[in-house]
């Protein structure tokens, strides 16, 4: 449960890393970067969704966590998106 939640911070911490990009013109490499926490957060939803893995009460706070950061995501799209 662990390596899950840290692994959770750290996209978390990524999607910062995207925003200042962002802010500064990298559009390339906060491009990148969005790719590569998509990647993050579906291979994360099939390893909590899989009930050997992960159980019922640690997997709808975990869900939780991975629908913010899929909101953050998208908040950095669309962000990306009006450059």
């Amino acid at each position: 449960m662990r390596s899950i939640q840290e692994k959770i911070s750290i996209a978390f911490t990524f999607c910062s890393t995207v925003e200042i990009e962002i802010r500064y013109g990298q559009v390339d490499r906060a491009t990148d970067l969005l790719s590569k926490l998509r990647a993050t957060v579906e291979a994360l939803t099939d390893h909590i969704n899989n009930p050997e893995h992960v159980s019922g009460k640690q997997r709808n706070e975990f869900q939780k966590q991975l629908l913010q950061l899929r909101k953050r995501i998208l908040m950095l799209e669309s962000q990306l998106g009006r450059r």
